[in-house]
């Protein structure tokens, strides 16, 4: 670990949504099974959490690991009906906040200079936190798109940090993953870490800090 941080202040800060605001990834790994279901295979629960949700394995991993031998065109196809489970059961209420999230996002808002930045799409986002009462008034939300590399790549970090004007260097990312975490450190920016039920294995030695909700929740207040 390098030197902790113990302020968030004046610094940009830029979230992580799934797993950090959102208590989502159980949700993602339903709509992973649900992809999975029609090839009769069956997604290990803790291995999703570890290599989908933490390390960003995808299709292309899950063959590998168990020799599923999937074409390029099959691991997309996968893809697409895993997403699309996903924003069906958006869409039906199953995502909601963690504990303190709509207090930590708000906060946020109002003090500006934060911005969401998510491998998820940037509609799922905002449906979710419409979901839960939170309309962003100037956090902007960067989610995936076919101009950004997923995490672990360092692409949505560094465009939040062009969306608000600021040197990556200057800001402080919120993570809860090791993707993300490899995506802050190739941005060139600190990050801090928010322990969930799916993130025990995550290292705390790879981070500056590992922080609370409500820790952060009183830093941007």
């Amino acid at each position: 670990m390098n030197s902790p941080i113990t302020s968030l202040n004046p610094r940009p800060v830029f979230f992580d949504f799934d797993g950090v605001i959102a208590d989502s990834e159980r949700v993602w790994y339903a709509a992973c099974c649900d992809a999975y279901a029609p090839l009769g295979h069956v997604i290990d629960e803790q291995e999703y959490y570890t290599y989908w949700a933490g390390g960003g394995d995808g299709p292309a991993g899950e063959s590998l690991r168990h020799g599923l031998n999937m074409t390029p065109e099959q691991c997309t196809q996968v893809n697409i009906v895993r997403k699309q489970a996903y924003a069906e059961r958006v869409d039906a209420g199953e995502v909601r906040l963690f504990p303190g999230s709509a207090e930590m996002i708000r906060a946020a808002d109002r003090r500006g200079q934060c911005a969401i930045a998510s491998n998820s799409p940037r509609d799922r986002i905002l449906s979710i936190l419409r979901k839960s009462g939170i309309t962003l008034q100037q956090t902007p939300v960067i989610g995936a798109s076919i101009q950004h590399l997923p995490k672990p790549a360092p692409d949505l970090f560094l465009a939040a940090a062009h969306t608000l004007g600021v040197a990556a260097a200057t800001a402080i990312v919120i993570e809860d993953t090791y993707k993300g975490v490899l995506a802050a450190k190739a941005a060139g920016i600190p990050v801090l870490l928010v322990r969930n039920q799916t993130n025990q294995h995550v290292n705390a030695s790879l981070v500056d800090g590992v922080v609370t909700r409500q820790w952060i929740t009183d830093q941007l207040s």
